[in-house]
């Protein structure tokens, strides 16, 4: 896909469709065409691309990134769930365990919003004092 990264949409659609002539049923310029079709603005004849090239190779992963880059084009919301996931799959499992630790434990933003404190801000001073006994 070397075209299609360089911004050569052109370039790629003539190598895809002559692999594909001389190849029906090549996975890899299948979703080729598909990236290019999507591009393009045709989710429709993408998601034919890379149904097509997962019935040639089941197994072809650039098949299924090609199905979620659809999904999330067409969901502005799945499309940050998938941005946001890729990234964090990149980091690792790591990071994942940081950021669920982050979200279980309570950090310094819990203790501001205790009873006492939240009290306080409000001015009720006796709700407060009565927070810190119970």
């Amino acid at each position: 896909m070397p075209h299609l990264a360089r911004g050569r949409v052109d370039d790629a659609g003539r190598w895809a469709r002559a692999a594909l002539e001389a190849e029906p049923e090549h996975a890899d310029a299948l979703v080729l065409l598909g990236h290019v079709l999507l591009r393009r603005g045709d989710a429709s004849g993408a998601r034919e691309h890379a149904a097509r090239a997962l019935r040639t190779d089941v197994s072809a992963p650039d098949a299924l990134r090609l199905l979620a880059a659809i999904k999330a084009r067409e969901s502005l919301l799945l499309g940050l769930w998938f941005q946001v996931s890729s990234v964090l799959a990149g980091l690792g499992p790591s990071a994942m365990l940081v950021l669920l630790a982050a979200y279980v434990a309570p950090g310094p933003a819990a203790a501001l919003t205790a009873p006492p404190v939240a009290a306080l801000r409000g001015g009720d001073v006796h709700r407060a004092s009565c927070a810190r006994v119970t």
